[in-house]
């Protein structure tokens, strides 16, 4: 994944003022929100110049093909009162992540991680991440509001676990198919897959010794045609895990 730069430049009649700066923040959110950016996007002023910084899930991320209602009425707004200049390169993203470039894959996996940015849908056949612009909506949504709201849940619940804080609810919200954090992503995952019409499957945490079987049906493991997304998945329950 590569980092970018693009400059807004205020046209002359334009008044600065405190919407400016908003402008160009909610641009930059429904692109998030539509995938075609990551979430560690900035925003820079200098006068009447503005720098956005923000990584791409691809290089052509922003192509006009990806852009759904909200990211073009938006952009609409934008180049009213900005000049819009071109996509810069500034360099690789430290976090090397890798996206699927596959064409079709044969299955999918749904995982979250405190240090995960990237979209939270996995390809089963590469293991890398498929970019959300790629993935059907929501019934409903123009966006993927759900998705991304999941996985900031996700995060901040691991991120405490991690800490040490709250113990007892944090992980039962990781590792319990019935919490409600898994609720959740077992409804994303269950529409997913009437959508793509592949199995998709839900990587469910946990950090003490190896699980006999499934614990949401109690059933025998089968293993993963690709072990190094995840070592163990359910067919009956789309539930996924390692050793």
């Amino acid at each position: 994944m590569e980092t970018y730069m693009r400059i807004f430049q205020a046209l002359d009649d334009m008044q600065l003022g405190d919407g400016t700066n908003e402008l160009l923040w909610d641009y930059l959110a429904v692109l998030y929100l539509n995938g075609q950016i990551m979430e560690d996007y900035m925003l820079l002023q200098n006068g009447e110049c503005y720098t956005a910084l923000f990584t791409l899930p691809e290089s052509d991320s922003l192509n006009e093909k990806y852009k759904n209602r909200y990211v073009k009425e938006q952009e609409k707004k934008v180049k009213a009162h900005f000049s819009i200049g071109q996509l810069e390169k500034v360099g690789k993203n430290g976090e090397n992540m890798n996206v699927c470039h596959c064409e079709c894959p044969s299955w999918y996996m749904l995982y979250a991680e405190h240090g995960s940015s990237e979209s939270p849908v996995y390809c089963g056949d590469c293991g890398n991440a498929i970019p959300l612009y790629r993935l059907p909506h929501f019934d409903g949504e123009e966006e993927y509001y759900r998705l991304i709201d999941w996985q900031r849940a996700y995060r901040a619940v691991d991120r405490l676990w991690m800490y040490g804080l709250s113990d007892r609810f944090t992980l039962r919200q990781l590792r319990d198919p019935n919490s409600q954090l898994s609720k959740d992503a077992m409804g994303m995952r269950k529409e997913l897959e009437q959508k793509l019409g592949k199995p998709v499957y839900y990587f469910l945490f946990h950090n003490q010794k190896p699980m006999k079987g499934c614990p949401a049906c109690g059933g025998t493991w089968s293993a993963s045609p690709n072990s190094q997304l995840a070592e163990n998945l359910c067919p009956n329950c789309r539930l996924a895990a390692d050793e």
